[in-house]
């Protein structure tokens, strides 16, 4: 009896032992994949408009076949609001596109860039 409690401890560990094992690669395999990311140049990015609801717009972009953002507000506003039409939530992507392009890892939009493509009103 107590070989067979024995062995199903041992079992036990071992298995919580290659979970965390697993798990720690995956994690580590995500960041090295992001890394990887920004570092190759030759990162083939996309970008899809989406409908977000009813009346309201936002863009995917994938890089290299990967969802990579999936925005459906309009960025660095207060609120919910999703881009009024597909327009302007292809101009707030291309200019994601360029700033990944250019290496910027998390890229993000200010209120001034907003301006300046027209999806904001001064």
């Amino acid at each position: 009896m107590r070989i067979i409690i024995l062995l199903i401890v041992i079992f036990c560990c071992d298995i919580k032992s290659m979970a965390q094992h697993n798990n720690a690669t995956v994690f580590k395999s995500a960041i090295e994949k992001k890394q990887t990311l920004h570092k190759n140049r030759n990162t083939r990015f996309q970008y899809f408009i989406i409908k977000v609801d009813s009346s309201r717009f936002g863009y995917d972009i994938y890089a290299d076949g990967n969802l990579y953002i999936h925005q459906t507000t309009i960025p660095s506003i207060n609120g919910n609001n999703g881009f009024a039409n597909t327009d302007l939530a292809k101009k707030c992507a291309l200019l994601v596109l360029k700033k990944l392009k250019a290496g910027e890892q998390l890229p993000t939009i200010s209120l001034d860039e907003l301006y300046s493509i027209g999806v904001k009103q001064k």
